[in-house]
Parts: structure tokens; C-alpha cells; sequence
């Protein structure tokens, strides 16, 4: 599914009150992942947004055998163009050359009924 992410409503008034300069929401390609706990962008993502991290975070992934240090950062998930769903701590990680710029975690899907009718490969996501 396509969504945009952009930056955290909170850092938009911090960086507007600096004069900042605020990049735009960018549009990317995100899966549902029910098996990740926080949700996760992609590092070409991070740089297309110009933020900076909100602190760091150890994840285990299957596809390593330690846990990586990951940046945090604090943003918005646009999953239309009327609701957004504000203030989520992000991940940044490779995704290991997937075609997916995000993965849309629990921490997301947790505000949400999510449902999945497998035969007709379709779901839905109610806030």
C-alpha cells in the first residue's frame, strides 16, 4: 500500500519557530507487518525528509544474529490524504532489498481493527 510519511506535527512547530526548513511528506511503498513491533522506514527515506533522530533503539531482526542500533525518529503516517496518524516513533533500518520504503508495525496497527479475509486477498484498517 502507498502512504507518506513526513515529520512529527511537534517537529513541524519546532523547526517553523527556528525557520527552519521543512521537508514535505514523501510518498512510499509500505507493507503491514504484524511481526514488527515498531514501525520502520528505509534510510533513502530518512534522507529524503532531511530529519534528524530522536534517540536510538536495539532491534532484532530475522535477518541478524545481534541486535542492531537503529536511529529513531518522530514523524507522521499519512494513510490518505485526510487522516494521519500522528506522533509515531519510527524506526530507521535497511530493508534488505525488499520493494517496501516501510513496514507498518503494531505500534500502528494497535490504534486499529485490522482485517485480513486471506481468500480474497484483500483487508482493511478501521481507526
Amino acid at each position: 500500500m502507498q502512504v507518506s510519511v513526513g515529520p512529527s506535527r511537534e517537529l513541524i512547530a519546532t523547526l517553523s519557530a527556528l525557520s527552519q526548513t521543512i521537508a514535505a511528506p514523501s510518498t512510499v511503498e509500505a507493507l503491514i507487518d504484524t511481526g514488527a513491533q515498531t514501525t520502520v522506514i528505509n534510510p533513502e527515506t530518512v534522507r529524503r525528509l532531511a530529519i534528524r533522530p530522536v534517540g536510538v533503539v536495539q532491534i532484532n531482526t530475522p535477518s541478524t544474529t545481534a541486535p542492531l542500533l537503529c536511529n529513531r525518529f518522530h514523524l507522521n503516517v499519512y494513510l490518505s490524504e485526510s487522516f494521519a496518524v500522528e506522533n509515531v516513533f519510527a524506526i530507521e533500518a535497511p530493508m534488505g532489498g525488499l520493494p517496501y520504503q516501510c513496514l507498518i508495525g503494531r505500534d500502528i496497527l494497535r490504534r486499529a481493527s485490522f482485517n485480513y479475509v486471506g481468500s480474497a486477498n484483500q483487508f482493511t484498517l478501521t481507526f
